[in-house]
């Protein structure tokens, strides 16, 4: 098989892992939606008007961004990415003339991080724009993914087009800690060094070692995709340890240890400690593990560190709360899950949790004054009072009948 060949394959799953995150739990890839540019967005594009600070102009594109995603829609996000632009910049370090690079756009718009995300809110994720941030004159827009596969942050980078039209032009997930644009460049190592055998010679030890392997690299993700978690896990072993340190690789067996068994799990866990200590995915990956493990100093730790890395999350002090409420910590857990109300007020578990203290509590008023909040910002929640147990009590208070007499008025 032609080298190229190999590097494509890499390459698109291991953008795809790193730009959008999904595939973290080792399952097998589905098909994404096949949704090419050609296809009209149904939001019009978002335009830096004149008498408009870029500001505003970039919280409109990425308001835009997270209500067509949340929709399972991947249309105008897609049709704004400027991938021809990331694969540019990827390409230039290394001279690679357009003609190396033909069919490679045109997979990355397919499969790339848009369709991912929206095919991901389609099967239950939700996507959540946090805030913006300004950085070196550039506004980078924060997304949070919750899915089934556990949390995730996405920043993407802005800027407007000639024509004033946004664009996202690069983008970043906090579970590899890497932009786009960077591992695009990585993994076209292998067709610089085709076509040019000097370019070994500019490379890092760790690079050299991932292009002498990129064999192994692209059997080892195509086992990991099919399921065949035991072979793929028996290829990373028989790796170079410079190789098994690359964080897009050491991503693909994280993948399948946690699918393989709790040894192979715990065993990658510490090993991502020690390579990759510090780093924002590290964080993502080993919250819920030192919790689960009873190592709540650490846990804690990690909280605090991811929750400074995304410029803070209303979600992370749920965790808090969830987290003291394990610990039979009343105090602490009941100040987390207000202050994660206090952030966002959608976070639908934390007035749970809170109900269910006021109700152990009989502060009926307390539970009233939750059950409206809830309502106010949960509307598309329905609350079936009479069908749980723990609110059997409360149904028989004056403090409900006078909440359901207003509830009757609104």
């Amino acid at each position: 098989m032609r080298t190229h060949n190999l590097v494509f394959r890499a390459s698109l799953a291991a953008v795809l892992l790193a730009a959008a995150g999904c595939g973290s739990g080792g399952k097998k890839t589905e098909p994404t939606p096949d949704l090419p540019v050609t296809v009209a967005p149904v939001e019009p594009p978002v335009v830096w008007e004149k008498d408009q600070t870029l500001e505003a102009a970039a919280a409109a594109f990425a308001k835009t961004v997270e209500k067509s995603i949340n929709r399972g829609d991947a249309r105008f996000m897609q049709a704004h990415m400027d991938y021809a632009g990331m694969l540019k910049a990827a390409a230039e370090p290394w001279k690679l003339p357009p003609s190396s690079l033909e069919g490679i756009e045109k997979k990355f718009v397919e499969s790339g991080m848009a369709a991912t995300l929206a095919l991901e809110t389609s099967r239950g994720a939700a996507v959540k724009l946090l805030r913006l941030r300004e950085v070196d004159g550039q506004w980078r827009a924060m997304l949070r993914m919750l899915s089934r596969d556990g949390l995730q942050y996405h920043e993407l980078y802005l800027a407007p087009d000639a024509s004033r039209t946004l664009k996202i032009v690069d983008a970043c997930s906090y579970l590899s800690g890497t932009k786009a644009s960077d591992s695009l460049r990585h993994f076209l190592l292998p067709l610089a060094v085709e076509k040019d055998k000097a370019v070994l010679d500019q490379l890092t030890p760790s690079e050299r070692a991932f292009v002498e392997n990129i064999s192994a690299v692209s059997y080892l993700q195509t086992k990991m995709l099919s399921g065949d978690y035991t072979e793929a896990l028996k290829i990373y072993e028989s790796l170079p340890d410079a190789v098994k340190s690359d964080p897009e690789v050491a991503q693909m067996r994280f993948a399948c240890a946690r699918q393989h068994g709790t040894d192979d799990y715990l065993k990658a866990i510490e090993d991502f400690r020690t390579r990759f200590a510090g780093k924002g995915l590290t964080d993502l990956l080993l919250i819920k593990y030192f919790f689960a493990a009873g190592r709540e100093p650490e846990g804690f730790e990690a909280l605090d560190r991811l929750d400074k890395a995304v410029g803070g999350d209303g979600l992370l002090d749920h965790f808090r709360a969830k987290a003291y409420k394990k610990l039979n910590d009343t105090p602490k857990a009941k100040a987390f899950a207000h202050k994660a109300l206090e952030a966002d007020p959608t976070i639908e578990y934390a007035y749970y949790m809170l109900m269910d203290y006021a109700l152990a509590e009989k502060d009926y008023v307390e539970t009233t004054r939750l059950l409206d909040e809830f309502e106010k910002h949960m509307p598309q929640a329905t609350l079936n009072l009479e069908q749980e147990k723990t609110f059997a009590e409360f149904l028989k208070s004056k403090e409900y009948e006078d909440w359901m007499k207003r509830r009757a008025l609104r």
